[in-house]
């Protein structure tokens, strides 16, 4: 039986020619310890199927601080970093609005995590630990399988309270990543270094705007054989 399950994951930006997201953006951190840091004594802590089910579990760190304001159509503003850091790593998802729902949108920081085995990838609010910069929003989850699709992983949230900001701070955790593994095996992350992955990303996600309302089955189908040539590929440079 194997010892672990090797998951690589890179930060991401919509400006590949910028780097500065590769420093910034921090290595998710396991959960468990990081709950024991804010939880120190809890009894529940010792509890076996907490240890258990939290084993894959990952938290994600504010690489900055960061306001983000909203209106009542969805409109978003930030406090810093100018026009261009704005284009490129905040979406304002107006077109999903829809009358007396949350206000969305999805936030830096980015990432991509992929892996060669069979693994599936889950995105949830961070549990326990509400600080400053998870208070005003929820996240938007879902989980999808890092061995047949490739997309990046960003912060797509529901403000909680429209007239508040979403105050960022570095370091804070913002939300969870569970890996689900054959047997529960554990997962290491790699980190990777490799624009290929970029080209990856972006060709699946560019295929919802040709075949938007493909199921994750489907998508997974098409492709299988891209998704092999970039493995294929990443072994050929190896040797």
């Amino acid at each position: 039986m194997i010892k672990y399950v090797e998951v690589f994951w890179t930060p991401l930006t919509s400006n590949p020619i910028n780097d500065w997201n590769k420093i910034l953006f921090l290595a998710p951190k396991p959960f468990y310890p990081f709950l024991q840091k804010h939880r120190e004594g809890s009894s529940y802590l010792k509890c076996p199927a907490m240890v258990e089910t939290t084993r894959n579990d990952f938290v994600i760190l504010s690489p900055f601080d960061l306001e983000i304001k909203t209106n009542t159509v969805g409109d978003l503003a930030t406090d810093r970093f100018g026009q261009s850091f704005f284009e490129e790593n905040v979406i304002a998802r107006k077109g999903e609005f829809v009358q007396g729902q949350p206000i969305m949108a999805s936030l830096p920081p980015r990432y991509a995590f992929f892996c060669k085995e069979d693994v599936e990838m889950e995105i949830r609010d961070l549990p326990l630990v509400v600080n400053e910069s998870n208070k005003n929003f929820r996240l938007i989850g879902g989980r999808f399988n890092i061995s047949k699709w490739h997309r990046p992983v960003d912060m797509s949230v529901e403000f909680i309270d429209p007239e508040q900001p979403i105050k960022l701070h570095a370091e804070d955790g913002l939300y969870l990543v569970r890996f689900i593994t054959p047997n529960n095996v554990p997962v290491k992350l790699v980190r990777m270094q490799d624009d290929e992955i970029v080209k990856s990303m972006q060709a699946c996600t560019a295929v919802k705007s040709f075949r938007p309302g493909l199921s994750l089955k489907k998508s997974y189908e098409l492709a299988a054989d891209y998704i092999a040539a970039f493995w294929a590929r990443r072994k050929g440079k190896n040797t």
